[in-house]
């Protein structure tokens, strides 16, 4: 059953989603984040290195058991400012990690491959710092696609990649072909329909195509993890909410790492949201998967 902290917040995220979700609109478009200059939280430090157009963010605290490469939400929309960066924050508190935060390119201009490529220069210029080995990795919503594309290509390059990979909310099936973006079509309070809109008229608006996607078929496995073959990758652990209109994406990412003979892990949270591990550590449910999570970098060998 679903805490009440957990019942509040998602009637709060509906009744602001509203508008948006009335329009069927992309919710992250519509969010707009302003850099400004960052000062990380008392016992944390930050410093920068540069990856062609793109960056990476490492915030380091006084003490830390595991390396962390974070590959953040939003697309080609949202990027590394404050709310990722409180994300990042939440990562090294409650993971106890050194959070290597990867700040891709963005714009609406931007089609597949580009963030794809962002995050291979990241990597490369992680590399020269600390070997990717070194590292575990995480992911959310979109980011946790690219985390998994980004470990396919190290894996085809003949390249080391994170000893281990953590998935919350995947977005991993851009074509949206699961069954849960209808079965959750009124659910889901982040990218759902409202109540008053139907299913059976409006349905297909839940299975859009991203832009991003440009001339690239949506089925392309580094576009969609989930259609590709995930033998070789390092062991994962897969979060979502039972709520989520793309909750079959983490159903399905982790049928992909079982076909491909990867340890996995599946966690899913009935009634929860989109990302709702974020909200830690205001939620119980949210608590119980940075728990889990760290049990699982433990089990991987890494705390």
């Amino acid at each position: 059953m679903r805490s009440l902290g957990a019942r509040l917040i998602g009637a709060a995220i509906r009744l602001l989603t509203y508008p948006r979700r009335k329009k069927c609109g992309s919710l992250s478009e519509s969010v707009k984040q302003c850099r400004r200059p960052y000062e990380p939280p008392d016992g944390m430090t930050l410093s920068t290195i540069e990856a062609g157009a793109a960056k990476v963010e490492i915030l380091t605290p006084e003490k830390f058991s595991v390396s962390l490469i974070h590959f953040h939400g939003g697309g080609r929309t949202q990027p590394l400012a404050g709310f990722y960066r409180s994300v990042a924050e939440l990562y090294a508190d409650r993971l106890c990690a050194e959070v290597w935060s990867i700040d891709c390119r963005t714009g609406g201009d931007l089609v597949h491959p580009a963030l794809l490529d962002d995050c291979l220069a990241a990597l490369d210029a992680i590399a020269e710092v600390k070997p990717l080995g070194c590292f575990a990795a995480i992911g959310d919503s979109l980011g946790a696609a690219l985390m998994f594309a980004s470990c396919m290509k190290l894996r085809d390059a003949g390249r080391a990649a994170p000893y281990a990979l953590i998935a919350f909310s995947p977005f991993c099936d851009l074509s949206a072909s699961g069954e849960s973006y209808l079965r959750n079509a009124h659910k889901d309070p982040i990218y759902g329909l409202p109540y008053h809109m139907s299913a059976s008229v409006h349905g297909a608006r839940l299975r859009r195509v991203p832009a991003y996607c440009g001339g690239t078929p949506p089925t392309d496995p580094y576009l969609s993890p989930v259609f590709g073959d995930l033998k070789g990758l390092p062991p994962i652990a897969v979060y979502a909410g039972g709520y989520e209109t793309s909750e079959s994406d983490a159903e399905m990412i982790a049928a992909a790492a079982e076909r491909g003979k990867v340890p996995v892990r599946l966690m899913v949270a009935d009634g929860l949201f989109h990302d709702f591990m974020l909200f830690a550590p205001f939620l119980k449910e949210s608590r119980r998967v940075f728990a889990d999570a760290a049990a699982f970098l433990r089990s991987a060998g890494a705390l």
